[in-house]
């Protein structure tokens, strides 16, 4: 194996800003720990893997030493991965490493928010942040007026084209439950008329999609759109009808999931909801996922702490494969000195949690960086700071910390 250094010099030039070295250096400094390029250009290891196939790759490590983190931060200490080679037909080829190259050989995919047109710009400009992803995820159902909803569907899918996601993309929210109350549907039948308007609309637009998010988010209070439509229409009975008929006009190769919200403790109160509603729907043979949103300390700073052991055991316990949908992390609500390490601690143990799991098939975070978040442009919060990568596009600690898990994950296994 020739040394990247002499072979792909450019991955070792510290006067480049975009470098990988250097972009982690820049986010460990982001978090309060000094290290410099020139030591961690020194200390690369390197170990020799071999994928889910058998074909060999080799990942160059650099070590983060325990001491550099106070005790309760030093599950971010260890191995973190910043470059791969493969060896194709005449020689090994380095380049920088991505989530997909872990993720895949561990049957976890990695999704991103196809939302925001800074968002997509980002990702059409920066090559080295959309080759993380394999999905794009396209929200469907926002209470948008039919004619803006289908031109903005479509603006997303041709963007979502053009640029190439390997696995396609996934549409969340595909039933618009405010939309069907705003009808005024007055019988069961009404109601499953307007669902399968909306499902054949969803299949026309969205032909290429594999995965899609039904139902969503049926729990209280009583003027929470699905809520009131689930309680007002049949309960569990207009569920099951509505999984019967997606999985007739999406097709038996759809992944069609439940997605809800704070569902990934058994401490919390949509737990139950979920695992009703998903054991239902699996006795049918109607449901292929569960939908995990993580919007990680969201609302308030004293939100149930997210345990590694906890969340695989909820995982497991649905007996259906899950998908994380909507990951972020707030800063406003950490109550730490240090934001970044917090934040970068929690993207740790949910991906952990994720990668040892073996029922979880999808990390999807819930936008790309943080100058697009919908923390401040739809909940009105400031200095949230909730994705991978900051205000400028560069990596931060918690992209890191993924990073750190998938790895992690994949030489345990």
């Amino acid at each position: 194996m020739p040394d990247p250094r002499v072979t792909n010099p450019e991955l070792f030039d510290l006067r480049n800003p975009d470098a990988p070295i250097l972009q982690f250096v820049n986010a460990m400094k982001m978090a309060g720990i000094e290290i410099t390029a020139e030591q961690v250009a020194q200390e690369i290891t390197y170990e020799a893997l071999k994928d889910k196939d058998g074909n060999p790759f080799v990942v160059a490590l650099y070590n983060l030493a325990p001491s550099l983190f106070l005790e309760q931060y030093r599950v971010l200490s260890g191995s973190i991965p910043l470059l791969i080679a493969r060896k194709g037909e005449e020689e090994w080829n380095w380049r920088i490493i991505y989530y997909q190259d872990l993720g895949e050989n561990l049957g976890i995919y990695t999704s991103v928010l196809f939302d925001g047109s800074s968002s997509i710009q980002l990702l059409r400009d920066r090559e080295s942040i959309r080759m993380n992803f394999t999905f794009a995820t396209i929200p469907y159902a926002y209470g948008y007026e039919e004619m803006q909803l289908n031109r903005d569907a479509r603006y997303r899918l041709n963007n979502i084209r053009g640029l190439g996601f390997s696995g396609s993309f996934m549409v969340i929210h595909a039933l618009d439950t405010e939309y069907i109350l705003s009808q005024e549907p007055t019988s069961k039948e009404h109601v499953l008329n307007l669902i399968r308007d909306q499902l054949e609309k969803v299949s026309n637009l969205f032909p290429d999609a594999r995965i899609f998010s039904v139902w969503n988010e049926i729990h209280p209070p009583a003027s929470h759109p699905p809520y009131a439509l689930f309680m007002k229409f049949g309960g569990m009975d207009l569920v099951v009808e509505t999984y019967r008929m997606a999985r007739e006009i999406l097709g038996e190769e759809a992944i069609l999931l439940y997605n809800e919200t704070y569902n990934y403790s058994f401490r919390d109160g949509f737990y139950r909801n979920t695992k009703e509603i998903v054991d239902e729907l699996r006795r049918r043979s109607l449901i292929d996922g569960v939908g995990m949103q993580m919007h990680m300390f969201l609302f308030r700073p004293d939100e149930i702490e997210p345990n590694e052991e906890e969340i695989m055991a909820v995982m497991q316990s649905y007996g259906v494969p899950v998908y994380i949908t909507e990951f972020d992390i707030n800063q406003v609500n950490l109550s730490d000195s240090n934001e970044e390490l917090r934040q970068a601690q929690i993207a740790y143990t949910v991906s952990s949690a994720c990668t040892k799991s073996k029922v979880c098939k999808m990390i999807g975070f819930w936008g790309v960086y943080d100058g697009d978040t919908w923390l401040e442009y739809a909940a009105g919060l400031t200095n949230a700071r909730p994705l991978p990568f900051d205000e400028r596009g560069n990596p931060k600690l918690f992209y890191y910390a993924v990073l750190k898990a998938l790895y992690d994950g994949f030489v345990g296994n």
